[in-house]
C-alpha cells in the first residue's frame, strides 16, 4: 500500500473511532471559538484533502477533528452528583441509535437473537413502518436506551450516578442500570410488556399543555367524560390524558373550546390507565417466575414518585402499566434530596420537563 493510501487508512479509523463514540448533537470546544462550546450536526467524515471533518451547530462551514474536543453533556461533570433519566414511548425515530449499534455489537446481536429480527434494522430502516406500533416501540427503546447508557459510562468523566428515573417503559432502562436485573432480561420483560399492551385496541392518549391537572380533572367531569383516566402527570402544565379513542376525540374538542392546547401521542393504546387491567394481570403471570435483585442505585419508581423498595420490585414495576405515571413527584423528590445535575439518555424530552418543574411551585396531582 502507498505513503498516502496508509495516511488515508489511518484517517479512516479516526473517523470510525469518533462515529462510534460520539452521536450527532455531541458537545463539543471548537479551537477556533475558545471558551464556547457547540454541538455536531452530523457524523464525521472524509471531505477536500482527506481531511477527516464534522460540521458544527450554528456555523456553515466544517471544521477538522483536530480542532474540536468533546465535552461532557450539559449536567455531567466531574464528581457531581448525577440523576440519569431515560425517555419512553413517543421518543421513537428512524434512525435512533444509529451510532450506538456497531459500538456495542455484542448487546445489539443478543437483542436480535432475542426478538428473532434485526433491531438494528427496525430502529435505521424500519422497512415495514413497525416502529410506532407498541410491541415493536417499547423494545427498540429500551435496546437503544440501554445503549446509551453503556455510551454515557464509557464517555462521562467520572461522577457519581446518585438516582436512576424512567419515563414508563424508560423505567425498565433505570432498573437494568441499577442491576436488578441484566439486559436480557429487561429486553425479555419490555417484550411481554409490549405484546400485552400492543394487544389491547381501541383507546389513545393526548398531552394537554397549559392547564393543571385539578382544571383537567374538572373539565373532563363536567363534560360527562368520566371513562378518560389522567395517566401522566409530567409537569404542573403538562398532563396526559388516557382512555376511548372516540372520548379522548371529544375531549380534545372539548378542550379546544376552553383554549386550552392538547396533542394527540403517538401510541396504539390507553396506557397508564383502567384499560390496561388485562394486561396488568398476565405481565404478573409472566414476571413472578423471574427473580429481581435489590437496586444498586435508587430507581424513583413512576407510581410511587419514592425509590423503588426491594421488597416489592414486582408489585411496583407491574402496577406502573395501569397506573399514572407521577414524573413531577418523582423529579421534586430527587430535588429534595440536595444538589443533583438531570442528564438525559438519548432524547430531549425530559429534561424540558424538570427544568420546567423546578421553575415552579409544587402543585398537587
Amino acid at each position: 500500500m502507498s505513503p498516502s493510501g496508509n495516511r488515508y487508512e489511518k484517517e479512516r479509523e479516526q473517523i470510525a473511532r469518533w462515529n462510534r463514540l460520539h452521536a450527532p448533537g455531541t458537545a463539543v470546544l471548537c479551537q477556533a471559538y475558545p471558551g464556547r462550546v457547540h454541538r455536531t450536526r452530523s457524523l464525521a467524515t472524509l471531505l477536500f484533502q482527506r481531511k477527516a471533518v464534522i460540521h458544527l451547530e450554528g456555523f456553515s462551514g466544517y471544521f477538522d477533528l483536530d480542532q474540536v474536543q468533546p465535552v461532557a453533556e450539559p449536567g455531567i461533570a466531574a464528581g457531581k452528583r448525577v440523576a440519569v433519566l431515560f425517555p419512553g414511548q413517543g421518543a421513537q425515530s428512524k434512525g435512533m441509535g444509529r451510532e450506538l449499534f456497531a459500538a456495542f455489537s455484542k448487546e445489539t446481536h443478543l437483542a436480535s437473537q432475542v426478538l428473532e429480527y434485526s433491531i438494528e434494522r427496525l430502529c435505521l430502516e424500519d422497512p415495514e413502518g413497525l416502529l410506532d406500533q407498541t410491541r415493536y416501540t417499547q423494545v427498540a427503546i429500551y435496546v437503544v436506551n440501554a445503549l446509551g447508557y453503556y455510551q454515557l459510562l464509557r464517555a462521562a468523566p467520572p461522577c457519581k450516578i446518585a438516582f436512576l428515573m424512567g419515563h414508563s417503559v424508560g423505567e425498565y432502562n433505570a432498573l437494568l442500570a441499577a442491576e436488578v436485573f441484566d439486559f436480557e432480561t429487561g429486553l425479555r420483560l419490555v417484550m411481554k410488556r409490549g405484546e400485552l399492551m400492543g394487544k389491547i385496541l381501541g383507546g389513545a392518549m393526548a398531552a394537554v399543555l397549559g392547564a393543571s391537572s385539578e382544571r383537567i380533572r374538572e373539565l373532563l367531569g363536567g363534560s360527562g367524560l368520566n371513562d378518560i383516566d389522567l395517566a401522566n402527570y409530567n409537569t404542573p402544565t403538562q398532563t396526559v390524558i388516557s382512555g376511548p379513542a372516540t372520548s379522548i376525540e371529544r375531549a380534545m374538542g372539548m378542550l379546544a373550546e376552553q383554549r386550552i392546547e392538547a396533542r394527540r401521542l403517538r401510541v396504539s393504546g390507553a396506557f397508564h390507565s383502567r384499560y390496561m387491567s388485562e394486561a396488568h394481570r398476565s405481565f404478573i403471570e409472566y414476571a413472578q417466575a423471574l427473580t429481581f435483585t435489590a437496586p444498586s442505585i435508587p430507581v424513583i419508581a413512576n407510581v410511587t414518585g419514592r425509590p423503588y423498595e426491594p421488597e416489592r420490585i414486582l408489585e411496583t414495576l407491574s402496577a406502573q402499566i395501569t397506573s399514572p405515571v407521577r414524573w413531577a413527584d418523582s423529579v421534586r423528590y430527587v430535588q429534595s434530596q440536595g444538589e443533583v445535575d438531570f442528564v438525559e439518555i438519548g432524547s430531549t424530552f425530559l429534561r424540558p420537563m424538570v427544568r420546567e418543574i423546578s421553575a415552579r411551585a409544587p402543585a398537587a396531582a
